[in-house]
């Protein structure tokens, strides 16, 4: 990547559309900002989430609308059925500084196991910031938040109906 860069997200996508624009990027930012961001909708995440992979060297920024001010409101929503063991989201080997922010992740699944919402994986830097987590159903998820290594900040976060808002391992 040489300078800044936003790539525009929509809810008309499917998950199999937005991945490949992820996969897409140059993995290398050398410094700058890559910028998904997407648009004010519900994202329907039933056949499995997205996955950030492999970003190294600048700053990875998964936006919302940034116009929002009400937590509990926010007015783009990854929402699945099954959230997985890898969850809505997952950053998984960056060095680069990965932030999500002002995005709701719920659930609605009736099974309970090995469920999370949002899952950072060998990120060296990671911020979640003014972002929702819930479950919709009776049979809570497992998990809102999942970091394994890496430093992660986690500020003006909302959780409802979870069994663990944040579970943090260091290897």
């Amino acid at each position: 990547l040489t300078a800044t860069k936003t790539v525009d997200l929509d809810n008309s996508m499917s998950v199999t559309e937005i991945q490949n624009i992820i996969n897409e990027q140059p993995r290398n930012l050398n410094g700058n900002y890559l910028i998904f961001q997407f648009a004010d909708g519900n994202y329907d995440f039933i056949s499995g989430g997205i996955s950030f992979s492999g970003f190294d060297g600048g700053y990875l920024d998964v936006r919302g609308n940034l116009g929002n001010t009400d937590v509990e409101n926010l007015s783009v929503k990854f929402h699945g059925d099954q959230a997985s063991d890898n969850g809505l989201a997952i950053f998984l080997n960056c060095s680069a500084k990965c932030q999500m922010v002002k995005i709701a992740l719920e659930q609605d699944s009736t099974s309970v196991t090995d469920q999370r919402l949002l899952r950072l994986y060998s990120v060296a830097h990671g911020l979640i910031n003014s972002c929702s987590f819930n479950s919709l159903s009776t049979n809570r998820a497992n998990e809102g938040i999942v970091a394994n290594g890496g430093r992660t900040k986690i500020n003006n976060c909302k959780f409802n109906n979870l069994e663990k808002a944040i579970y943090s391992v260091q290897n």
